[in-house]
């Protein structure tokens, strides 16, 4: 067996995420990473929470939180936001319209954007009607 490959000194630790500074010559990504305006959509205010704390630690900044996807729809449709989204994050299970739906509608706004379904479920059905409605 080989030896270990030495690191240096920022590896000692464990890993480090892209915002403490361990990549010092990617600022234009890390400031792109800030400036990302990431839409979560999950009517589960503890499992919003907890994406919008892992999304922070990971350097993003630009967050909002909603638990409908007629707000999405309004919003996305009209153009509302001052910024653009940059990403979605859709729960399958929304208050009043499921997250395919609202998948499929934003599809013929933008087809660009990312949209991740964010789920507890790990049935391979949701993953393929995610897939099919237009999500990533």
């Amino acid at each position: 067996m080989g030896h270990p490959v030495d690191r240096g000194d920022k590896w000692k630790h464990g890993p480090a995420t892209p915002i403490d500074g361990a990549y010092p010559n990617h600022s234009h990504f890390l400031e792109k990473v800030r400036r990302m305006r990431i839409l979560i959509v999950d009517p589960s205010q503890g499992s919003a929470a907890l994406l919008q704390a892992v999304l922070k630690k990971g350097g993003f900044s630009n967050i909002i939180n909603t638990h409908t996807g007629s707000y999405v729809l309004v919003h996305m449709r009209l153009g509302l936001h001052r910024e653009p989204v940059s990403a979605l994050l859709l729960c399958f299970n929304l208050p009043d319209m499921d997250g395919y739906s609202v998948c499929r509608a934003l599809r013929h706004v933008d087809k660009l954007v990312p949209i991740v379904f964010v789920t507890a479920k790990g049935d391979l059905k949701d993953y393929t009607s995610g897939r099919e409605a237009g999500g990533d």
